[in-house]
């Protein structure tokens, strides 16, 4: 985090979401997945998933998404960042590369640029990130890749009452994050309102 707040101002950006009281951490439980590149804590008051990881065992990432460093986060029921998901495949080509692409989840991420090219094919996306999880536990997340040529960085604060997201960039400026982004996909060639 420390080398995340001594970036210049451009290069940093924070999301801070609170719960409404207790102690969030509270029967905290944190599973990983690394090879399949999932990350979960949560407890009966917050569940934060991260994805970080190898986009596909082969290299070519047939249905993933460039979502490195993404987060899915509830606290007290209440659902505050989802992943779109991805609702079609070929029938609409521009709007599954729409849902596939970084701009799609909440990830660190440079405006007008991705971390995998989306240009060569509905199934087909090279793992040009490589990203790798520095720290997962009890007090939180720590991650970077290398899509956007410098490192991209993000770490995630449990505290007592909010979870904090800070992202940081070692090259170009980062783009502000919305937390939902697109209509969320509930089954292929659906969208919810």
């Amino acid at each position: 985090m420390r080398r995340i707040r001594s970036l210049p101002e451009k290069c940093r950006q924070s999301y801070e979401f609170a719960g409404r009281g207790g102690d969030l951490r509270d029967g905290l439980r944190t599973v990983s997945y690394p090879e399949f590149g999932l990350y979960v804590a949560r407890s009966d008051r917050v569940y934060v998933a991260v994805r970080c990881g190898r986009l596909h065992a082969l290299g070519w990432g047939a249905h993933a998404h460039n979502d490195q460093l993404a987060i899915e986060l509830w606290i007290e029921g209440k659902t505050l960042v989802t992943d779109p998901g991805t609702w079609i495949y070929t029938a609409l080509p521009e709007e599954r590369n729409r849902y596939r692409s970084a701009a799609a989840h909440f990830a660190p991420r440079v405006a007008g640029h991705e971390p995998s090219r989306l240009d060569g094919g509905l199934f087909v996306l090279r793992d040009s990130a490589l990203a790798r999880c520095l720290y997962f536990g009890p007090r939180g997340f720590a991650g970077e890749h290398g899509g956007f040529g410098a490192p991209v960085l993000r770490a995630i604060t449990l505290e007592a009452d909010r979870v904090l997201v800070e992202d940081g960039s070692l090259g170009e400026s980062l783009a502000r994050l919305d937390a939902t982004p697109l209509p969320v996909s509930n089954k292929y060639g659906c969208q919810l309102a």
